[in-house]
């Protein structure tokens, strides 16, 4: 979960105060999570606005960046911008599950 850091002045004086914000996930993903961990994928959550959602890894793929979205979802203009690295959007278990077939 993302940590945002809040600079507020009161009276003169400056504090810091930390506060934890849950990021919103896309419909599936937990499903998704689930699914691929259970084939033997390694799953890391990725939680940057913008950046793809979850970074994968086999022996056989490597890694490989997933942006999960529901069935209708869109990219964020953030999302689209994103060209650092090619990603994958899936809107389903079944999509998912496709990448990695044919081994682990």
């Amino acid at each position: 979960m993302p940590e945002i850091r809040l600079r507020l002045t009161q009276a003169g004086r400056s504090f810091e105060e930390s506060m934890r914000v849950k990021a919103k996930r896309d419909g599936p993903e937990a499903e998704i999570i689930q699914a691929l961990e259970a084939f033997g994928v390694r799953v890391q959550i990725l939680s940057d606005p913008g950046v793809p959602d979850l970074l994968v890894w086999t022996p056989r793929t490597g890694m490989q960046l997933l942006e999960v979205k529901s069935r209708f979802g869109r990219l964020t203009r953030k999302q689209q911008a994103f060209t650092k690295m090619p990603y994958t959007v899936i809107r389903s278990v079944e999509e998912a599950l496709r990448l990695f077939q044919g081994g682990r």
